[in-house]
């Protein structure tokens, strides 16, 4: 009696753990469609889980996405499904449920839960993002705890990347503040991209320019203004990465610009893709700093764009301190002598970073020329 007691408790201590984890996600992230193209995208449970069905509500952008079908998963083939609709709760937002009906009848991940088809009607980037998830155990019960991963949809003919770049006035332990994004003008401040948005995100930090070049010292082919983001990622606004219509696929030289910190570039061409996940190109680390100037050293040797340069000369200068911080002392806004991006021209602006800073100046090479795209 004891050794099937303990065999039961095994079983079921098994059994709980595997129901304890599940996670749902698409394999394909992100996933490129060409505008009026058809595609599909499938959902997964990723993990060794056993289930008897499940809930899950996808949103998206029915500006950009026609919704057409939903075809259920090789996960459920083999098993009797009793319960298998789909409900369209709003535009932009579809509901799929399935369930198995049968004493003891479930199914075992990982394995496809359904395949989403869509069509493109625009350009553009749509986030396919789980809305809500719902996992069901073996006994019916909703397992607690189950995860998803959302997916990023780019429409039209683009290209990506994944840069990190630290702004030093607002670094803090890995990451930055956003003590401004309240201030934060809603068109950039670039007229090279003036780019404007309807918000800004949470997660804004600062207006920030990139421009792409062929090779250190080539003409400009591309800029554009970006966000510089918390967890110190470039994003273009309303997207997750660096996505640029029109930009072939390929290697290019990256510069980086704000308005009162120093500008630097790439040391190496970083990869632009339209395919798959892109690579991380981190600038807060030296080596990957073209000329390993125009940066200063953080704590745990994080490299961070150096603050100081008010007039956005590319150095950091007497003109910065008597031309724009002496002039905006003790003022509160989007100010060019407001160096830790606090919001306020304080002191601590020109001693802690102009004072320290004195002298610096930046490396981009002189470009040989410009061509906006």
């Amino acid at each position: 009696m004891r050794y099937i007691r303990f065999i039961l408790i095994a079983v079921a201590c098994s059994f709980w753990a595997a129901a304890s984890a599940a996670h749902v996600a698409s394999p394909v992230n992100p996933v490129l469609a060409q505008s009026g193209q058809s595609f599909s995208i499938g959902v997964d449970l990723t993990d060794a889980t056993n289930i008897r069905g499940y809930g899950i509500r996808i949103a998206f952008d029915p500006a950009l996405l026609s919704y057409t079908s939903v075809n259920r998963g090789s996960l459920f083939n083999g098993v009797p499904v009793n319960w298998w609709r789909i409900f369209v709760d709003e535009p932009g937002l579809i509901r799929v449920e399935c369930l198995i009906f049968g004493e003891g009848l479930y199914v075992s991940g990982p394995g496809r839960l359904f395949t989403m088809n869509f069509t493109t009607l625009a350009e553009g980037y749509s986030g396919f993002n789980f809305d809500n998830v719902t996992l069901y155990d073996p006994e019916g019960t909703p397992i607690s705890g189950s995860t998803s991963q959302d997916a990023d949809i780019i429409l039209g003919s683009a290209s990506y990347a994944r840069i990190k770049c630290f702004l030093q006035g607002p670094y803090n332990e890995g990451s930055m503040r956003t003590d401004i994004t309240g201030l934060l003008p809603l068109s950039s401040p670039y007229d090279a991209d003036p780019v404007i948005l309807d918000q800004i995100p949470e997660d804004a930090v600062d207006w920030g320019l990139i421009e792409l070049r062929s090779s250190p010292t080539g003409y400009t082919i591309y800029s554009r203004s970006v966000l510089f983001c918390r967890d110190g990622f470039l994003r273009s606004p309303k997207h997750p990465y660096l996505i640029l219509w029109a930009l072939p696929a390929g290697q290019y030289y990256v510069v980086v610009r704000h308005r009162n910190h120093l500008d630097l570039m790439t040391s190496s061409p970083v990869g632009f893709v339209s395919g798959g996940a892109p690579s991380l190109y981190d600038l807060s680390q030296l080596s990957n700093v073209y000329g390993q100037a125009g940066v200063t050293n953080m704590v745990g040797g994080v490299y961070a764009m150096a603050s100081g340069d008010a007039d956005g000369d590319e150095a950091i200068y007497p003109t910065d301190r008597n031309l724009h911080w002496r002039i905006q002392a003790g003022s509160s806004g989007y100010k060019s002598a407001d160096f830790n991006l606090d919001g306020n021209v304080f002191p601590n602006d020109l001693n802690l970073f102009w004072r320290i800073n004195s002298g610096l100046s930046s490396r981009v090479p002189v470009s040989s020329g410009r061509s906006e795209q």
